[in-house]
């Protein structure tokens, strides 16, 4: 490859490298990877720029040394209606390391009462109803309470949910107060990373649409992963890209971006200036905002003022190895023959807790995990605080001493997980296409009518990618 010495503004020395590659991705998260690795698969030359030592942004694990394991970013789970982030992982060779399973049972508990749901195999809102009519945590002529819900869901297009928070539309459809707390707050929290007040009514009827009531009988399944996140995305996606000819840069900051007269994008890292026939820029949208300013581009500066009204909602992640591995059945069983690999709460600071033993692969890891979605109250505690709350809750929920229970914990923070909007009433109208044919956005937080998620991420890269492949070859 031949490389061009200049001078950096700041008086140091940069590269710049003479090849153009077809496309720079910006950005190694889930959307920058599927773009990426879609363009790779069609013989495009394509280069990833990651400014991160590690690749698949908030789908990314590392090695824990106290723990002696690999701990994720956060725990996650997938969907079986996540049909593009299925594609996704099937194109890059590890879609087996994920475990879809239908009819998983999940406990749901409060402090008195608790229940199991089970969807059973088939997305309809009958199977909804089915599910609910056997989940006793809420009272029985109230679970018949969601065939509205259904109804709804049928009849109702999802723009006029628009400006709705999920509890006014759900409270509009008769919902009762247990059902609300007991299964729609759960849902919620776990789909959305929002509390139901805050939540927009829009972006929930989607979820329960693809969930309940698609054609695909696997939508309503549960897909755990079975390995560390970076095993599962960000790594395999590098060996594709890299096998068609592609290159990943980690610990490169992209600095700026400008259009020649030539129609070639110049984008300049700390290191080297790379050349471009086409832009990606699959950034969260704080970071865009700043590089498009940095770039001095008003075009783009211009497009992107509804970002103001996005913020972004953390989630935090307790990993714990427990003395005894068997005081795990206290948390997962069901009754002597059926054990749970989740369990949700309501009406608790602690959301959800995983049997992560049950479905990793490593005979090593030990580790139970404990999320908070949502969980701004929690983002500028120190560990220590975190988990004396997390104890306080579980001494509470199982009348035990949880802290005497544990041999090692871990608290990992999402502070910018997903994002979430500010106002309900002002869309982020920001776009994959811009105004150059040769410059795209990609994000989970794109105004791509689905929310903020690892789907969400899957869709918009694979989205771009064939948008590039279209206007290439019209051209």
């Amino acid at each position: 490859m031949q490389k061009q010495m200049l001078m950096h503004e700041l008086g140091e020395i940069v590269m710049k490298n003479e090849k153009i590659w077809d496309c720079i991705v910006v950005g190694a998260g889930v959307s920058g990877l599927a773009c990426a690795s879609s363009l790779a698969k069609k013989d495009k030359s394509v280069l990833v720029l990651e400014k991160s030592p590690l690749l698949g942004g908030r789908t990314s694990s590392v090695f824990n040394k106290r723990a002696a394991t690999v701990l994720d970013n956060g725990q996650h789970i997938l969907m079986g209606c996540y049909q593009e982030t299925k594609r996704f992982l099937k194109r890059i060779g590890s879609s087996q390391d994920v475990q879809f399973l239908e009819q998983e049972p999940i406990v749901i508990k409060g402090l008195e009462k608790q229940g199991v749901f089970s969807m059973g195999r088939g997305a309809s809102s009958w199977n909804l109803l089915w599910a609910m009519i056997k989940f006793k945590a809420i009272p029985f002529f109230d679970r018949f309470k969601v065939i509205q819900v259904g109804k709804a869901l049928k009849q109702e297009k999802t723009d006029h949910l628009r400006s709705k928070t999920v509890k006014s539309w759900l409270e509009s459809l008769d919902q009762s107060q247990a059902l609300l707390e007991r299964f729609w707050e759960p849902l919620c929290l776990a789909t959305l990373n929002q509390n139901m007040e805050q939540a927009c009514a829009a972006e929930f009827a989607v979820v329960l649409k693809k969930t309940f009531l698609s054609s695909d009988p696997q939508a309503n399944s549960i897909g755990l992963c079975t390995k560390g996140l970076s095993e599962i995305f960000g790594l395999p996606a590098k060996k594709f890209i890299e096998s068609k000819q592609g290159k990943i840069l980690n610990r490169s900051a992209v600095i700026s971006f400008y259009k020649t007269r030539e129609k070639i994008y110049e984008v300049e890292t700390d290191k080297e200036i790379f050349l471009s026939k086409k832009l990606v820029l699959a950034l969260p949208p704080d970071q865009l905002f700043f590089l498009a300013r940095e770039s001095r581009i008003k075009k783009l500066l211009d497009s992107l003022r509804y970002i103001t009204n996005l913020k972004a909602s953390p989630i935090v992640t307790i990993y714990v190895k427990l003395k005894k591995q068997e005081d795990k059945a206290l948390f997962f069983a069901i009754n002597d023959k059926q054990s749970a690999k989740m369990v949700g709460f309501w009406n608790s600071p602690l959301h959800w807790l995983f049997d992560r033993p049950s479905f990793i692969e490593e005979k090593g890891d030990q580790y139970i995990s404990m999320v908070r979605s949502a969980a701004d109250a929690w983002l500028d505690k120190k560990p220590s605080q975190i988990f004396s709350e997390v104890c306080k809750t579980l001494d509470t929920l199982y009348g035990i001493e949880f802290k005497s229970m544990v041999e090692h914990y871990s608290i990992r923070k999402e502070a910018k997980a997903t994002w979430v909007l500010k106002n309900l009433r002002y869309k982020t109208n920001v776009k994959e296409r811009t105004y150059d044919p040769d410059l795209y956005l990609c994000g989970d937080w794109l105004d791509i009518e689905l929310p903020s998620t690892i789907e969400a991420a899957a869709r918009s890269g694979q989205r771009v990618a064939k948008h590039i492949l279209r206007h290439s070859k019209n051209k």
